[in-house]
């Protein structure tokens, strides 16, 4: 039963088509941007055609999985999980892993009990920039149902069966782990919470 808190931000599991294929395009995560930006956080187009960190209760495009880059006087390539807060590049060389498909399906922890009349429902993020710099994961989660006939981020789609990050995994559990997709996709209209 998944009693304790231990979020990993949203991580991409499924795709209608049977693989989830991240976006990967280069340079639109602009030299010292100064927010980090952490594996399962949720990125929306800023302006200027850069990707940034959402927040709540706004359109996104999807989740940051990544980067690749090199640094000013660097050699080689850095790889991370992580887009470092004020990082910068040469230019030309920086490659951005996201999804962007809004067909994909999520997995992520409630930061309270769902029941199973959550499906259908829909919930904003709670803490959508918490996370990780050690390991380079978000802390991001589910935060309270939005109701019937109102616009979440994050669309229920049901519980996530077996063994999960932190054990044998039901509804009515303290933080309960299930599927998700988004709801405020910037590429899709909204449509509320049944």
């Amino acid at each position: 039963m998944p009693s304790t808190s231990a979020p990993i931000g949203f991580a991409p599991i499924n795709h209608p088509s049977g693989t989830v294929r991240p976006e990967v395009q280069f340079g639109v995560i602009e030299s010292g941007y100064p927010t980090g930006i952490l594996e399962g956080q949720m990125v929306k187009w800023g302006t200027g055609g850069y990707l940034v960190a959402a927040t709540g209760a706004e359109d996104f495009i999807g989740v940051f999985q990544g980067c690749r880059y090199v640094p000013p006087g660097g050699l080689r390539p850095v790889w991370t999980n992580q887009w470092i807060a004020g990082a910068t590049y040469v230019a030309g060389t920086l490659e951005v892993w996201f999804t962007q498909d809004p067909t994909i399906t999520y997995l992520a922890q409630s930061s309270a009990t769902l029941a199973q009349s959550a499906i259908g429902d829909q919930a904003d993020v709670t803490s959508p920039t918490a996370g990780s710099t050690t390991t380079g994961l978000s802390a991001a989660m589910l935060g309270t149902l939005v109701g019937v006939g109102v616009q979440g981020q994050w669309r229920i789609l049901g519980l996530q069966y077996g063994p999960t990050v932190n054990g044998v995994n039901n509804w009515d559990d303290n933080y309960v782990w299930v599927r998700c997709q988004i709801a405020r996709h910037q590429y899709v209209a909204n449509k509320v919470a049944i």
